[in-house]
């Protein structure tokens, strides 16, 4: 009986190992059936693509050349330098010093800012997975020069020299502008918004800190509106779609009607994921290996899914607040309904809100301009902004994407104060700053207050003692 027992024990075990093969056999494998690295290569390569328009070289030059800021002015501009007098006198020189050590740099990242585009073939990490797209190098290269050239400009300023300052503000938001294509990838869609942000932060210190002449105000008016107007970052996220539909082909079963499911590989890459978060368990990935929707159901999930991010990003949040105030909210809870998403998507919020906060503090930066042209010319301050329109200092009211209204402006004594009423979408006052705020919470988001500026407070450590001479700036080596 016993020999018996072992031997049912032996066959049933058989059994089932010959029926777990059996079910791995004709469950499948998946196949790479598209290259998306060369679909994103295509679809990203600008209309009538000619190198000699294209920056990429002109950057890469310049990127080489660059010596990077000496390891004494880190330190203070991450604390708290914004401006040349926030360091001491031997920091200045040596802050100078290292500004001149790039001028040959600036020159190229200028010239390289005035092509109509800038474009590199992608490549990745790992064959032609598209997941590992290699361009986070650029991108910290990028934000280098951009610092740099914004210290630039605020030398330039500090000194007087007004028009080379100008051109070094206009020179990051041109650069920030040739990012601003419909095939970005998340990252690049942050770091173009990011750069417009630095072009606009460093001008907004300048006027704050000096008094430039009116007539300059104007010139730099101008061109900055010929740029925004002929520039519009937005993103379809075209090229994230692509990256998933890159992991889906390499981690669901291929069939030629899509009916396969997720492969054993697959299993076994979303089992490193944490799903507790969003109340699953690791039940959840065995129901999705046996039973969970099919490739062709997942490709569908996906293009429902930025069909409603890209339908936000078409309207002002103040529309969106209309139309349906919890909408990231709903969006996210549906996300975590969906494996695939919930482990490989993004949550659009916070890139949206400062989408539209660029924008707002364009807006600002342009009327704040109109309004010191205003004051120079007449001697006073106008009492509301419809009086800038109507004496030609400005093209239109300035739009407040929180309110469906202009932005808020108000005189107060010999100064006036400027701002949106932010994603509270309530009018405290102008009580906030242009700051980090707490996007997940559509309750406690400040104001955001463009004019007068509002410095962060400034944190002192024992940074006075005298700078080496051996501390000189070093350049950054040939890769």
């Amino acid at each position: 009986m016993k020999k018996f027992r072992i031997f049912l024990l032996i066959v049933l075990t058989g059994t089932f190992v010959l029926a777990a093969i059996g079910f791995f056999v004709t469950r499948g494998q998946p196949k790479i059936t598209v290259d998306y690295l060369a679909e994103y290569n295509r679809i990203s390569q600008p209309i009538n693509y000619d190198p000699c328009l294209n920056a990429a070289d002109l950057y890469k030059e310049a990127f080489d050349s660059f010596v990077q800021m000496p390891k004494q002015l880190q330190r203070g501009d991450r604390i708290y330098a914004k401006w040349v007098d926030d360091f001491n006198r031997t920091e200045q020189d040596l802050l100078q010093k290292w500004l001149i050590a790039n001028t040959d740099c600036f020159q190229k990242f200028r010239k390289a800012s005035q092509k109509p585009y800038n474009w590199a073939k992608r490549e990745c990490a790992r064959g032609n997975e598209l997941i590992s797209i290699k361009f986070l190098n650029i991108m910290i290269d990028s934000s280098d020069m951009s610092d740099a050239m914004a210290w630039n400009a605020k030398l330039n300023a500090a000194q007087g020299k007004y028009i080379e300052a100008f051109d070094d503000v206009l020179t990051i938001y041109r650069a920030s502008s040739q990012m601003c294509t419909t095939s970005l990838f998340l990252i690049e869609f942050r770091y173009s918004l990011w750069f417009k942000q630095k072009a606009v932060e460093t001008l907004s210190l300048v006027l704050a800190k000096t008094q430039v002449p009116a007539h300059l105000l104007k010139s730099f008016q101008q061109k900055l509106e010929e740029i925004s107007d002929a520039h519009t970052c937005f993103s379809d996220f075209t090229a994230e779609k692509l990256a998933l539909y890159d992991i889906l082909q390499r981690t669901y079963v291929y069939k030629p009607d899509g009916s396969g499911r997720l492969s054993w590989k697959g299993m076994k890459d979303l089992s490193g994921y944490d799903v507790s978060c969003c109340g699953k368990g690791g039940w959840w990935l065995i129901k999705n290996w046996f039973a969970g929707p099919t490739q062709k159901e997942v490709k569908s999930q996906i293009d429902s899914y930025y069909e409603k991010v890209n339908t936000a990003f078409m309207i002002t949040p103040w529309e969106l607040h209309l139309k349906q105030p919890d909408y990231f909210e709903k969006l996210e809870h549906q996300r975590f309904d969906m494996l695939f998403l919930f482990v490989w998507g993004s949550d659009y919020r916070r890139n949206y809100y400062n989408y539209y906060d660029s924008q707002a503090q364009l807006q600002a930066l342009l009327t704040m301009i109109a309004v010191m042209r205003f004051r120079q010319d007449k001697g006073y301050l106008p009492g509301e902004l419809n009086e800038l329109v109507e004496e030609g200092y400005l093209r239109q009211l300035p739009a407040d994407p929180y309110s469906n209204k202009s932005l808020v402006y108000s005189v107060k004594g010999e100064d006036f104060k400027l701002y949106s009423i932010g994603n509270n979408f309530k009018d405290n006052g102008g009580e906030g700053g242009f700051l980090p705020r707490p996007l997940y919470s559509s309750n406690t988001s400040p104001n955001l207050v463009f004019w007068p500026l509002i410095e962060p407070r400034k944190i002192y450590l024992n940074r006075r003692q005298p700078i080496q001479e051996s501390n000189q700036p070093q350049q950054k080596p040939s890769e």
